[in-house]
């Protein structure tokens, strides 16, 4: 197959803008008839590409959600720590920000690897969602217990 640059490959982007009404994917002009492979309003190179129609997004995003707010929450109850002093119980505050931390970093790494998590089932992505939410609840629970 040859690649993205290649004569063939743009003869089809050409071919398949012909006679269709297509909208620029950055600036949303007309490239009906296009002559060359180039935006002609504002110069981005334009490909062909098979795509998804529709990219499910709602698994990650629910996954990545307790994550980022741990990683958040983190910044929080450090920069509290730092104005107001460590809580009476410097033990709990260890096993919190151990917790958030490990959370937070977690997330970072589901950043770096979304696409594989993508490219699972999506009941494999509802599965890793769900425990996420569960181990959270379940740690949430657990402070306030503690408090």
């Amino acid at each position: 197959m040859s690649d993205e640059g290649s004569a063939t490959t743009q003869d089809f982007l050409l071919q398949f803008v012909a006679d269709r009404d297509v909208e620029c994917p950055r600036c949303s002009y007309n490239l009906r008839d296009l002559q060359r492979p180039v935006c002609p309003e504002c110069e981005e190179a334009l490909v062909l590409r098979v795509g998804a129609e529709r990219l499910l997004l709602l698994p990650y995003l629910i996954t990545m959600a307790p994550h980022m707010f741990c990683a958040i929450l983190t910044l929080i109850v450090l920069c509290v720590a730092v104005v107001l002093g460590p809580p009476a119980n410097v033990w709990q505050m260890w096993l919190f920000g151990g917790f958030a931390v490990t959370s937070g970093l977690v997330g970072i790494w589901l950043l770096e690897r979304r696409w594989p998590f993508m490219r699972m089932s999506v009941a494999a992505q509802q599965l890793v969602a769900m425990l996420t939410w569960v181990v959270h609840g379940a740690m949430i629970v657990f402070f306030l217990a503690l408090l």
